[in-house]
């Protein structure tokens, strides 16, 4: 063979396997990096101002049974006046999609109630706002969807709708007249009585009850990782938090690979559980600790702070039942 033919074949040869190995690693690259949706806003504050607002209307000027009459006029702050007034706390109300609240002082015998209506835009921002209040495991009452007391302040979640009151001497008495006037608000607001059906779909047992939360935007702080329901059990000493959130397209699945790849301490396609595919994660968090993530049955599925001896047998059990 003519030695210039041979050395010419040769870094044919050689240009063609580098073309080739720059594609595979293009389309690598590619995968890595692929393009999702642009992460939407939490709220809009133009979207909030335009919903209709019952909230000042459901306060009674006076509440008979106990001789309870409201002192001045219901005062309401909408979603841009409290983002105006105070900053500090309006991102939690606006997160949950706040759209207003009333509030009223009323005086009997020598002490007051303070009561305040706060309507958002739908029953589930209104209850995971409820939720994010209550301690877990607090003795809870089925006046509305739910309600308990803490304190001097007893709550109530019902419909759109979270329903705060607050007497300024507690005694006996005045968590009566405080519980009454909540029930008394419980008939005055239309609407269900349920909690959000999708707490349904955890497991019930070692269950805490109450400890269901919602997550309307960024659980864990992840970006994209939006409206996530969570549930707490107790395994022997320790605390495990189940998380459960719809994704069909998979999407909430790849913004947590994307912020796991950036955490830089990341399993993919972690097989320990019964995942769908390959679509499931392990990731190493300085905040949350281990956290695990797959998809089942179209949705988001995964735990928290991970440790095998707690949550193997309950994430197993939990997968295969769905």
């Amino acid at each position: 063979m003519d030695i210039n033919r041979y050395f010419g074949a040769v870094y044919i040869m050689k240009k063609t396997i580098l073309v080739a190995l720059l594609v595979i690693i293009s389309i690598s690259c590619s995968k890595k990096e692929e393009v999702l949706p642009e992460l939407s806003p939490a709220y809009i504050i133009a979207n909030l101002v335009t919903m209709p607002y019952f909230a000042d209307t459901l306060l009674p000027v006076k509440f008979e049974k106990h001789n309870l009459n409201l002192h001045e006029a219901v005062q309401s702050i909408r979603p841009q006046e409290l983002l105006a007034s105070q900053p500090n706390q309006a991102e939690h109300y606006l997160n949950h999609l706040f759209i207003g609240k009333s509030s009223g002082n009323y005086t009997f015998d020598n002490n007051k109630l303070y009561a305040e209506v706060i309507q958002f835009a739908d029953e589930i921002r209104a209850y995971g706002y409820y939720a994010s209040l209550r301690p877990d495991g607090v003795k809870i009452e089925k006046i509305g969807a739910e309600s308990y007391q803490s304190g001097n302040s007893r709550y109530m979640v019902k419909s759109d709708y979270v329903v705060i009151t607050s007497v300024e001497n507690e005694s006996e008495s005045a968590n009566i007249i405080m519980r009454d006037f909540t029930i008394e608000l419980d008939n005055a607001i239309l609407g269900s009585k349920s909690t959000p059906p999708f707490f349904l779909l955890f497991p019930y047992k070692n269950k805490i009850i109450p400890s269901i939360k919602y997550y309307p935007y960024q659980y864990l702080g992840i970006p994209g990782l939006n409206d996530v329901y969570t549930t707490s059990y107790l395994i022997g000493e320790d605390t495990l938090i189940l998380f459960l959130s719809m994704d069909t397209d998979v999407n909430k699945f790849k913004y947590l690979t994307r912020y796991a790849r950036q955490s830089g301490e990341v399993v993919e396609s972690f097989n320990r559980f019964a995942y769908d595919s390959t679509f499931s994660i392990a990731l190493k968090d300085d905040k949350n600790g281990v956290i695990i993530g797959g998809i089942k049955s179209q949705k988001l599925i995964g735990t928290i702070q991970y440790k095998p001896h707690k949550t193997d047998h309950t994430l197993s059990t939990w997968l295969k039942g769905l």
